[in-house]
C-alpha cells in the first residue's frame, strides 16, 4: 500500500479503522516504508526473512518488545520459517515453519498486478438534469475514507 498511498493516509487509515474495530494487515518487503505511527498501533508482527538490522530497528518501533530481542529472534529465523509476536501469541515471540508455495512466482508480481491491463470503454454521457437544486435534491453519501481516494472534503 505505502507504494500507491501516502504515509499520512495509511496512518489515517489505520487510525481510523482501529476507532470502528476494523483491522489491517500490511505485507511488504519494504519495512522502512512504513510510518512509525503505523508500527506502534500494530498488534500483531508475522515477520519472515528480514535480511537488515535496519528494518528490525524499525520494526522494534512497533514497542511489542525491545529492539535486542527481536534482533535475536529474527537472525534465528531459517528458510520457510516466520516469527509472529503479539495479542495472537500473548506476547512470546513464537517461531514457526511456513510451507513454500510451490509453482507460485512470489517476486515482483505486484507492481504488474496494479498496471492496467487494457483501456476500458468510456461510459455514455448521462442526460443533464432539468429540475433545480432545490427541488428534491438527495445528500451525497458519506464515506469514511472518501477523502482519501477521491479528492473531496468527505
Amino acid at each position: 500500500a505505502h507504494l500507491y498511498i501516502s504515509r499520512n493516509t495509511i496512518s489515517a487509515i489505520v487510525t481510523r479503522s482501529r476507532h470502528i474495530g476494523l483491522t489491517c494487515f500490511f505485507i511488504t518487503n519494504m519495512i522502512g516504508g512504513l510510518d512509525e505511527s503505523v508500527l506502534r498501533q500494530a498488534d500483531n508482527l508475522w515477520l519472515l526473512n528480514v535480511p537488515f538490522e535496519d528494518d528490525v530497528r524499525h520494526i522494534a518501533k512497533s514497542a511489542l518488545t525491545d529492539e535486542q530481542t527481536l534482533l535475536a529472534y529474527v537472525k534465528r529465523l531459517k528458510r520457510y520459517h516466520a516469527l509472529a509476536l503479539g495479542n495472537v501469541t500473548r506476547g512470546y515471540p513464537i517461531i514457526f515453519r511456513v510451507k513454500p508455495l510451490r509453482g507460485i512466482n512470489t517476486a515482483g508480481e505486484t507492481k504488474f498486478f496494479f498496471q492496467p491491463a487494457a483501456t476500458l470503454p468510456t461510459a455514455p454521457a448521462r442526460p443533464t438534469e432539468t429540475r433545480s437544486p432545490s427541488e428534491g435534491s438527495e445528500p451525497k453519501p458519506h464515506s469514511l475514507f472518501g477523502e482519501f481516494f477521491n479528492g473531496s472534503e468527505g
